[in-house]
């Protein structure tokens, strides 16, 4: 992996983890209760599997960002739409929505 994946791949790391932590934070006003904050970051390494795998599916991390295209970002809107809809499934499977913020 050169050093501009690095970036790219970081970058979205720590957009993933920023918006998990604040629908959360959204949901409950800015007070998680104790039992939604251990199943947050139980779950949260989960969450960026998820993510990080759709993105490399879809080649995300191939692109030029200097020279995006409409195709990129077409990829981009599939790997996260998918990503998110694989979560929802899988959330509602396997724990009923209980923990995840509406």
């Amino acid at each position: 992996m050169n050093m501009r994946n690095s970036v790219v791949l970081t970058h979205d790391l720590l957009a993933i983890i920023f918006a998990w932590v604040a629908s959360y934070l959204l949901r409950f006003n800015f007070a998680i209760p104790p039992e939604h904050v251990e199943f947050m970051f139980n779950n949260l390494v989960f969450v960026l599997l998820i993510h990080i795998s759709f993105f490399i599916f879809f080649r995300v991390f191939l692109s030029s960002w200097r020279f995006s295209s409409l195709n990129d970002l077409v990829y981009i809107s599939f790997s996260i739409a998918s990503s998110g809809l694989f979560l929802v499934v899988f959330f509602s499977i396997f724990y009923g929505f209980h923990g995840i913020p509406r």
